[in-house]
């Protein structure tokens, strides 16, 4: 089974600024997804 990420999950604003920063100076989405997403379960606040 193959699963695809289209969003990456933070709780800040500022956290989800410095990530598109980072995608638009050329980072990989799916490495960035991989080390920075807050789990959907940790994400209730």
């Amino acid at each position: 089974m193959k699963a695809a990420a289209i969003h990456i999950l933070v709780k800040t604003k500022p956290e989800a600024e410095k990530i598109l920063k980072q995608l638009e100076k050329g980072e990989d989405f799916a490495k960035l997804a991989k080390t920075l997403y807050l789990p959907f379960s940790k994400a209730r606040w």
